[in-house]
């Protein structure tokens, strides 16, 4: 969820993109103008821009996306804001947790690229400050699926709480 602004500037740019477009292919088709007409058959959409855009508002649209949806069991609203905010000494947990995940998404994705070193990564790795056991269970998950778990572990661990506390 923590990426829900910024899947939404991307949607949202190329579509104003081909509005744009369109509009001037258009005016340029009644005006005659061939040439312009051609050239802006030609013109692509700029992912420098798309990604400076969505460094510089995605975190602040998905908090108000947040804010929009207003969740009664999920409390994300307050960690995205002070993720948001950018203020280290007032992270709370979770938005220290987003911190570090998308730390190590990033080096992940540069390292699966090989746009850095496996020396490098390490070395990034133990400067991030993670939790002791994080980076080890990090390495075994996959980090583009969600895990699931069946009805049946559910209902284990669900004893197993219930005979904890009595």
């Amino acid at each position: 969820l923590s990426q829900l602004g910024r899947c939404a500037l991307v949607r949202l740019y190329f579509r104003k993109f081909e509005q744009i477009q369109r509009a001037q292919l258009l005016e340029s088709q009644r005006n005659r103008q061939r040439q312009k007409h051609d050239a802006l058959l030609h013109v692509q959409p700029s992912a420098n821009y798309l990604i400076a855009l969505q460094n510089e508002y995605a975190p602040r649209l998905t908090l108000g996306l947040f804010e929009h949806m207003k969740f009664r069991r999920l409390s994300l609203t307050q960690p995205m804001r002070k993720f948001c905010e950018g203020n280290q000494s007032e992270y709370c947990a979770a938005s220290d947790l987003l911190n570090l995940a998308q730390r190590y998404t990033r080096i992940r994705m540069l390292h699966q690229h090989r746009f850095i070193e496996k020396q490098e990564v390490k070395q990034t790795l133990l400067t991030a400050s993670f939790p002791d056991g994080a980076i080890d269970r990090l390495k075994a998950m996959d980090i583009f699926a969600l895990p699931m778990i069946s009805e049946r572990e559910k209902m284990r661990r669900t004893a197993l709480r219930l005979s904890a506390v009595e």
